[in-house]
């Protein structure tokens, strides 16, 4: 059996090519992003990792590309992150379009989306879930509850969280 460093670099990525673009295909499904934007820096990555190969650490090497794929994925997702939380916001913005939360009616709100998520603010505002002593500790673990509740009342997941973006949009 020929090692990694043994082949030349043509023969070398021709035996990871389809494991790249598999590592690829996966990621995108997941997460989303442009496909050739996702090969290149899976590319990268290979690059990265045929520098680095060391069998001495007894791994195979389509084992250690793979590991330096997903670190790479992981630096693009946390990219996406840090870019999401760096949007520009004005002062203006601020101060023209900040809304009263003393004046905010929730019945109103409540009367601008859908039946689904009309039924999940008038859930959480009418269960007595919380003066049951089955307090929530956390906003996730609530948002669980919530999630779980109605499932078991025969809605898809899905259809949750699409009402609770449309409860999050009217709260903006």
């Amino acid at each position: 059996m020929t090692t990694a460093l043994a082949l030349d670099k043509e023969k070398l990525h021709a035996t990871v090519a389809r494991f790249i673009s598999e590592r690829v295909k996966n990621f995108q499904l997941r997460f989303g992003g442009d496909w050739w934007e996702l090969l290149s820096e899976a590319n990268l990555a290979y690059a990265q990792a045929a520098k680095s190969y060391d069998p001495a650490y007894r791994t195979k090497f389509v084992t250690w590309v793979g590991r330096c794929i997903f670190d790479r994925f992981q630096e693009v997702l946390r990219q996406r992150g840090k870019a999401a939380a760096r949007q520009t916001v004005y002062v203006e913005d601020l101060e023209n379009n900040t809304p009263d939360r003393r004046r905010f009616d929730l019945d109103a709100a409540a009367s601008e989306v859908s039946a689904d998520a009309g039924t999940i603010i008038n859930y959480v505002m009418t269960t007595d879930e919380a003066r049951n002593g089955q307090r929530c500790l956390t906003a996730k673990s609530w948002r669980a509850r919530i999630v779980e509740h109605f499932c078991d009342l025969g809605w898809a997941a899905g259809r949750v969280l699409e009402a609770f973006g449309e409860i999050r949009e009217i709260l903006k």
